[in-house]
C-alpha cells in the first residue's frame, strides 16, 4: 500500500511528487488487500496532514461486474476526482484466464473509462517470483497487461541479510492508466 500511498496523498494534497506538479483534486483508493485500521496507520506514517480529498475503500466489485459504475458513481459525487489507485489488481479481476488478448481485454473497461471520466487510474499488480534481466518480464500474468496500460512502473528493492546483498525482492508492478486531453482545434489526444 505505501507506495501508491503516496501518489495518492500527493495528488490529494496537491503536492508535488517526483519533483513534478501534481493535478489537486480527489483521489480514492481502493485498498483490497488491507483493514481500515491498517490503512489509517500507514497513512499517518505518511503525512500528519491527511487530505479532506482522500478516499480509501477496502470493497470493490470486479472489472466488468460493477467496479466501474462504482467508479462513475462516485465520480458524480466528488467531480474533481482525479486518481483512482486499485491495490491489487488481482483483486478486482474476474477472468481467470491469462492470455494476452483476455489480459488486454479485461483492462480495456477501465481505460475506456479513464477517457470517459478525465481520470488516471494505477493498478498495482504482482510480480513473478522467477527473476529475469528486464523486469517488465517479471509481470505477473501475459504481456496483454504491459501492452494495455499508458504506463508501468516496476518497484524492486534489493534483499539484505546481515549486511550482505542478496538479491532482489520481488515488490509489485504499478500500470499507469491515463486520461488523454484533447486539443481543442484539431481534436487529438496529447
Amino acid at each position: 500500500m505505501r507506495k501508491a500511498s503516496i501518489i495518492a496523498v500527493a495528488v490529494a494534497k496537491g503536492e508535488k511528487l517526483f519533483e513534478r506538479e501534481t493535478a489537486n483534486g480527489t483521489a480514492l483508493y481502493f485498498c483490497l488487500e488491507d483493514g481500515y485500521q491498517r490503512i489509517q496507520k500507514r497513512l499517518y506514517k505518511l503525512t500528519d496532514e491527511p487530505s479532506d480529498k482522500l478516499f480509501f475503500s477496502i470493497m470493490a466489485d470486479s472489472i466488468g461486474c460493477g467496479l466501474e459504475q462504482e467508479i462513475e458513481k462516485f465520480k458524480s459525487v466528488r467531480e474533481d476526482l482525479r486518481l483512482v489507485v486499485i491495490y491489487t489488481l488481482q483483486m478486482v479481476r474476474s477472468d481467470t484466464e491469462s492470455t494476452y488478448g483476455s489480459d488486454y481485454a479485461e483492462l480495456l473497461p477501465l481505460k475506456a473509462l479513464a477517457q470517459q471520466l478525465g481520470i488516471s487510474i494505477v493498478l498495482v499488480h504482482h510480480l513473478r517470483k522467477a527473476a529475469d534481466k528486464d523486469p517488465f518480464n517479471m509481470v505477473s500474468d501475459s504481456t496483454g497487461l504491459n501492452g494495455c496500460v499508458d504506463g508501468l512502473l516496476v518497484l524492486m528493492k534489493a534483499k539484505r541479510s546481515i549486511g550482505i546483498f542478496l538479491g532482489t525482492v520481488v515488490m509489485c508492478v504499478v500500470a499507469m492508466i491515463f486520461a488523454r486531453k484533447k486539443d481543442e482545434k484539431n481534436e487529438k489526444a496529447d
